[in-house]
C-alpha cells in the first residue's frame, strides 16, 4: 500500500495532463476508425463526379452538325412566303395607281436619280399645289364663320402645311423674296440692302434640295392626308345632303406619323385615348402604351393617322366603310365618340304663368284664358323649336398601308 501511495499521489498532482492524453488517443482512434469508413465512399463519389464533368468537357468541344433537311425547309418555306408577300404588295401597288398619282411631275422612284431642276420643281412648285388642294378634296374652308361648307380648323391645316414642307426649303423661299423685291426697290434703298441680298444669294447658291427619298416620303404623306379627306368627302356628297347641316361638319385635326416604320419608332402613342371595355381597370397609364406596328416594312410604309372630325354619330358606320374602301388600304384599329359641347340639345324655357297663358289642366280639360271660350281671349301656346340633334366628336386610329414600289428587277 505504501508503495501505491507515490503513483497515487504523482497521478493526484498530475491528473489534468492524464485526462487530456487519454482524451486525446481517444479522439485518434476514432478519427482512424471513421476514416477508414468514409474515405472509400468519398473517393467513388469523387471520381463519378469528375467523370461527368470531363463528359461535359467533351461535349463542349465537339464540333456542331446542323439538320440540313430542317435548314432547307425552313429556307424553302421562307422562299415561298416571300414571294406570296411579294406578289401581293405588288398587286396591291397597281391597285393603288389611281390614289397615287403624280400628275403632270411624273412618277418618282428611289432607284432612279432626279435632277436638282426636278427636285426644285418639286418643293417650290408641285408641292404647294398639292397642299392647296387638300381643301379642295372635301371641299372645305379655313374659316370658322363661313356657312354651307366643312369648317377645317385652320391651326391644324397650316401646321400640315409647314410640317411638310421642309425647313430648308421655307429658308431658300425667304431668300429668293429678298432678292425679288429687292430688284423692285430704288437706288438709295438697293444699297442700303445689299448686305441682305448677299447673304439671300448665299443661301441660295448653297442650297442642297432634298433628294428622290425625300420627294417620296412627302408625297405619301400628301396621300395619306388625300385617302382620309376623301372618306370624309364621300359622306358631305350627295343631293340630299343638307350644305347647313353636313354629316361631317368641322375637322378637328388630322395627324399621322410618317416615321412610325423606323426602328426606333416602332411603338405610337396612337392609343392615348383608347377604348376600354366596359367595367375595364387598368393602372397602366393609356399614354405608355403603344400600337405595334405589322413587319411588313419589306413591302409597305405603314403610316398611323389619327382624324378628329365633328359629326353626327349616325354617319359613323358609314365613315368606316368609306375608309375601308379607299384606294390606298386602310386599316381602322380604333373608334372614340366624346359628346361635344357645342352640340349638345338646348331645351327651351318654359312659358311663364300669368294672363293669357294657358293655365294647369282640371279633369284632363286645359283651361280657356280670360274669355272662357276659345277664340275670346285665348292664346296659343307657344312654339317648341325641335332640340338641335346632339353631335360628337369622333376620333379614328388607323394604318394607311402604302406599298412599295416593286424593286427594278421585278418589273
Amino acid at each position: 500500500m505504501d508503495q501505491l501511495r507515490p503513483i497515487i499521489a504523482g497521478i493526484k498532482k498530475y491528473n489534468f495532463w492524464i485526462v487530456l492524453c487519454l482524451a486525446l488517443m481517444i479522439l485518434l482512434f476514432f478519427w482512424w476508425i471513421s476514416d477508414g469508413i468514409f474515405r472509400k465512399p468519398f473517393t467513388k463519389n469523387s471520381g463519378h463526379i469528375k467523370k461527368q464533368i470531363s463528359a461535359i468537357d467533351t461535349l463542349a468541344q465537339r464540333p456542331t452538325f446542323a439538320n440540313q433537311t430542317w435548314i432547307t425547309g425552313i429556307g424553302e418555306a421562307q422562299k415561298e412566303l416571300d414571294t406570296r408577300l411579294t406578289g401581293v404588295a405588288k398587286d396591291n401597288y397597281n391597285e393603288q395607281r389611281p390614289a397615287r398619282d403624280w400628275g403632270e411631275f411624273g412618277e418618282v422612284r428611289s432607284d432612279r436619280k432626279l435632277s436638282e431642276a426636278k427636285r426644285k420643281k418639286y418643293w417650290q412648285d408641285f408641292l404647294p399645289q398639292q397642299t392647296e388642294e387638300l381643301l379642295k378634296t372635301v371641299d372645305a374652308t379655313v374659316d370658322p364663320n363661313a356657312t354651307g361648307k366643312l369648317i377645317w380648323n385652320a391651326k391644324n391645316y397650316n401646321a400640315i402645311v409647314s410640317k411638310l414642307v421642309p425647313a430648308m426649303i421655307d429658308e431658300v423661299q425667304r431668300a429668293q423674296k429678298i432678292i425679288d423685291e429687292h430688284e423692285q426697290l430704288d437706288d438709295d434703298d438697293q444699297k442700303r440692302n445689299e448686305e441682305n441680298v448677299k447673304k439671300a444669294k448665299a443661301i441660295v447658291r448653297k442650297s442642297v434640295w432634298p433628294n428622290e427619298s425625300e420627294v417620296i416620303a412627302t408625297q405619301e404623306q400628301i396621300w395619306a392626308y388625300q385617302g382620309l379627306l376623301r372618306s370624309v368627302a364621300a359622306l358631305n356628297k350627295g343631293d340630299n345632303i343638307d350644305r347647313f347641316n353636313l354629316p361631317v361638319r368641322a375637322i378637328e385635326r388630322i395627324k399621322i406619323w410618317p416615321d412610325a416604320d423606323s426602328t426606333a419608332n416602332t411603338k405610337t402613342k396612337l392609343v392615348t385615348r383608347r377604348v376600354r371595355k366596359a367595367g375595364a381597370r387598368s393602372n397602366e397609364s393609356p399614354a405608355a402604351t403603344g400600337l405595334p406596328l405589322p413587319q411588313v416594312k419589306d413591302y409597305y410604309r405603314v403610316i398611323p393617322a389619327r382624324i378628329e372630325l365633328e359629326m353626327d354619330p349616325q354617319h359613323v358606320a358609314s365613315l368606316l366603310v368609306a375608309l375601308a374602301n379607299d384606294p390606298l388600304t386602310c386599316e381602322v384599329v380604333d373608334v372614340h365618340l366624346t359628346s361635344h359641347a357645342i352640340f349638345k340639345k338646348v331645351e327651351e324655357p318654359a312659358a311663364p304663368m300669368g294672363m293669357g297663358a294657358p293655365r294647369p289642366a282640371i279633369g284632363g280639360l286645359p283651361r280657356q284664358g280670360l274669355g272662357g271660350l276659345p277664340g275670346q281671349g285665348a292664346e296659343k301656346p307657344p312654339e317648341v323649336k325641335p332640340p338641335l340633334r346632339p353631335g360628337k366628336r369622333v376620333m379614328i386610329d388607323a394604318l394607311i398601308y402604302v406599298a412599295k414600289p416593286p424593286k427594278k428587277k421585278e418589273t
